[in-house]
């Protein structure tokens, strides 16, 4: 089974994900506590503009196919399943940049919904 690092880009499937009907990229913070990073289409309306990280498409992710935005206000522990089938299906996408790394991490900081733990994890693992 490939490595997967904080910062890989992994597909995960739908069947996995409770009230969620379409797959959705998830950017990996800790493996070993299944702890990822939504990416969205668009922009949540119920988190503050501050921890919305644009991404510019395939300019910066060349699997996004428009433009996108991490939710830098919720960190989801995914069920270990999800991420197993994912790496077994070929569904690991890519790797951050460090442009977006510094990104996030500085969206990280001004999110007030994020744990200690979780905020502590991005800014120390990403």
């Amino acid at each position: 089974m490939p490595d997967i690092k904080p910062g890989n880009v992994l597909l995960i499937d739908k069947r996995h994900l409770h009230n969620i009907d379409h797959h959705k990229f998830a950017i990996c913070i800790c493996i070993s506590s299944n702890r990822f990073l939504y990416i969205n289409s668009n922009p949540s309306r119920f988190a503050a503009p501050e921890t919305q990280v644009q991404i510019l498409g395939s300019a910066e992710l060349p699997f996004l196919t428009h433009v996108s935005y991490v939710d830098v206000a919720n960190v989801h522990e995914l069920p270990r399943k999800a991420v197993v089938f994912a790496i077994e299906n070929g569904n690991i996408r890519g790797n951050i940049s460090k442009n977006l790394r510094d990104r996030i991490k500085a969206a990280a900081i001004q999110a007030i919904t994020l744990t200690t733990v979780d905020r502590e994890m991005i800014l120390n693992l990403l």
